[in-house]
C-alpha cells in the first residue's frame, strides 16, 4: 500500500475514498479508529489515504495530485575520473573526425583534356588539400612528360620529357615558387648538354656544353625582357 494524502478531517478523508471508489480504484483510510479517539494526534500528519502499490499514479491524478517526481540519486563522483572520461571522448571525437576528414579529402584530381578516354593531367594533393605532385601528358601517348613537385603547395622541382622517349631528361629547380634553373640532359643521365638560369621567372643566363665534357663551351646573356644581348665562347 502506499499512501497518497493525510487529510485534516475523517470526512475528507472518506470523500476522497469514495471519489476513488468510483473510478474502481480501492482506497482505505488507514487512520480512521484513531481518528475517532483522538483526532487532535493528526493536526500536523492529517488522516492517511492509501491505496494499493499498482493504483498510485491513476489515483493521484483522479484526486488532481502532482505526479511524484522522479528522483535521481546523487552520486559522488570523483572529479579527476570525470576529467578523464571527458578527456577521452574528446580525443575520440577528434580522431575519429579527423581520420574521417582525411578520408574524405580529395586525394587526386585526373583531367582529360582531348577526351580520349584517359587521363592527361593529374594533381595529387596532402591531407590538407594542397597540391603534392602535378602531372601533364603533353603529346596524349598514356605517359607522363612534366612531373612537378610541390612543398607546403609550393613548387621546389619539376622533370621534363622534352623529346617524348618516355625518359626525363630535363630538371627544373624552384625557388619561393619561380623556376631559378633548367638543367637538360639528353637521355636523362650524364653531363648537362645546356643550362637555362632565371630571374624573376625569365631566361637570365643560357650556358652551353656542345661536346658534354662537363665543361661549359658557350655563354649567353640576356635583358630583363629575355632578349639576348650578349653570346661569349668559353674555349
Amino acid at each position: 500500500m502506499t499512501v497518497l494524502k493525510g487529510y485534516q478531517t475523517l470526512e475528507e478523508a472518506h470523500l476522497a475514498r469514495m471519489l476513488l471508489g468510483s473510478e474502481e480504484i480501492d482506497a482505505q483510510v488507514i487512520d480512521e479508529a484513531m481518528a475517532v479517539i483522538a483526532p487532535h494526534h493528526f493536526i500536523s500528519s492529517g488522516i492517511r489515504l492509501a491505496v494499493a502499490d499498482e493504483d498510485v499514479s491513476r489515483a493521484r491524478e483522479i484526486l488532481g495530485l502532482p505526479a511524484i517526481p522522479q528522483v535521481i540519486p546523487k552520486t559522488n563522483t570523483n572529479p579527476l575520473w570525470l576529467m578523464v572520461v571527458i578527456a577521452v571522448a574528446a580525443f575520440t571525437v577528434l580522431f575519429f573526425g579527423f581520420k574521417h576528414y582525411q578520408v574524405s579529402k580529395i586525394e587526386r584530381v585526373d583531367q582529360d583534356r582531348n577526351n580520349d578516354g584517359k587521363p592527361d593531367e593529374r594533381t595529387e594533393f596532402n591531407r590538407q588539400g594542397k597540391p603534392v605532385t602535378f602531372y601533364l601528358d603533353n603529346n596524349f601517348d598514356g605517359n607522363w612528360d612534366w612531373k612537378q613537385n610541390f612543398q607546403d603547395g609550393t613548387p621546389t622541382h619539376a622533370e621534363a620529357d622534352l623529346d617524348f622517349d618516355s625518359v626525363f631528361d630535363a630538371t627544373v629547380v624552384f625557388k619561393n615558387g619561380l623556376a631559378i634553373t633548367e638543367t637538360i640532359r639528353p637521355g636523362g643521365e650524364g653531363n648537362p648538354l645546356f643550362r637555362h638560369e632565371y630571374e624573376h621567372g625569365i631566361t637570365k643566363v643560357t650556358w652551353f656544353d656542345s661536346d658534354r665534357d662537363g665543361s661549359w663551351d658557350e655563354r649567353i646573356d640576356y635583358d630583363p625582357m629575355g632578349r639576348e644581348i650578349k653570346r661569349l665562347s668559353l674555349k
